[in-house]
Order: structure tokens, then sequence, then C-alpha cells
């Protein structure tokens, strides 16, 4: 979640930081998506970057710092839509895709465009 006044990749670098202890370079923004309010959260959108492709030593490294994940585990991203809360699902769904493409961002069509 980003802080007030953070930019999204900014947030997404910091977040990987703060939980994982992973520093990665933040690539191109791939997905965007409005997530409904769902438990105390208000609705949000989403912003999905490419976080680059880990090396074997980051992989060995992966390590869960905050206490806010109980598990981690590397998924296929079919696997994605059952993993992810119901509400997160749709833009997930696509990040498969805007990861082969060259250009642009995917969005849900109610989002405008």
């Amino acid at each position: 979640m980003a802080e007030a006044d953070e930019a999204p990749a900014a947030a997404a670098q910091r977040e990987l930081k703060e939980e994982l202890g992973l520093d990665p370079e933040i690539g191109r923004l791939l997905v965007v998506d409005w997530v409904p309010p769902h438990g105390p959260w208000d609705h949000s959108l989403m912003f999905i970057f490419d976080g680059g492709i880990l090396r074997h030593q980051q992989l060995a490294e992966l390590n869960v710092i905050d206490r806010e994940l109980s598990i981690l585990r590397l998924a296929d991203p079919a696997e994605m839509p059952e993993l992810l809360r119901l509400c997160m699902a749709p833009g997930s769904r696509r990040t498969p895709r805007a990861l082969r493409q060259t250009g642009g961002v995917l969005r849900r069509k109610s989002l405008g465009g």
C-alpha cells in the first residue's frame, strides 16, 4: 500500500524491501485495475509492475520479514486467481499477457479505454 505522496513504483519497491528484503529494479507498469472495497479497505487502484527475473542467489535469500505475510512460495501465473483475493484476481489474470506485450498498459474497461 502506498504511503501519502508516494508514487506507485516507489511504493512497490519499498514494500518488496520491507516485506521480503528484496531491492529489485521496478520495471514498466503492466496492469492498472480498480479493486472494490473489501474487508476494512476502501476501493483502490492496483498497479502491477514488471519486477524482473530473480537470480538464483536472490531466490535462495528470499525471506518473509513482515508479519503481514504468512507464507512465501513461488507460483505459476495460472495459479494467481486461486491464490489472490477474489477482488484482485481480474487484474492479476492480465499480468502474463501484459508481460508478453511490448508496450501499453492493460486495464479494465471500467477504468475507461
